[in-house]
């Protein structure tokens, strides 16, 4: 995919969030009208695909969403319409490793879906979650670095 975003620069960045537990790149595209520029107020959407490295088919999707709209920009009005209002955010693989491996967990054996914090969480027992939320430090503890990469990247924008 990045080799896509490389051909359509004018409105397509590649980014980074981090690394998998074995150091392949968490990476996206970033697509917008100025995807060098944040303009306050655009909507801001977020797209991950393949969080079971054997679950392909949400990559698939979303690389060839990155190419469609890259390549559909310049002459379809729909296509130029969204990407010129919306900030679309695509992660194809939240898990890389898994993807190499063929397998549903991530290169440490672990089912990241699992991995994230829930209700049930020791983070969340005990506090109103309105009033005090736990911070974001106390959640990521004993995860997996793909959702802490995640998750740090998900609380520092508005999705």
């Amino acid at each position: 995919f990045a080799v896509v975003a490389a051909e359509c620069s004018e409105i397509a960045q590649v980014f980074t969030i981090g690394q998998s537990s074995q150091g392949r790149p968490l990476q996206g595209v970033r697509i917008t009208d100025n995807p060098t520029v944040h303009e306050e107020g655009e909507p801001e959407f977020k797209y991950v695909g393949n969080m079971h490295g054997d679950e392909t088919v949400g990559r698939y999707v979303l690389v060839q969403l990155i190419r469609y709209l890259c390549n559909h920009y310049a002459d379809e009005a729909d296509v130029r319409e969204l990407v010129d209002n919306v900030d679309l955010y695509i992660v194809p693989t939240m898990n890389p490793d898994g993807f190499e491996l063929a397998t549903r967990e991530n290169g440490n054996r672990v089912d990241l879906n699992r991995n994230f914090p829930d209700q049930y969480d020791r983070s969340f027992r005990m506090r109103d979650m309105f009033v005090d939320p736990p911070p974001i430090d106390e959640l990521l503890d004993h995860r997996e670095v793909e959702v802490q990469a995640m998750m740090k990247w998900s609380a520092s924008r508005h999705f």
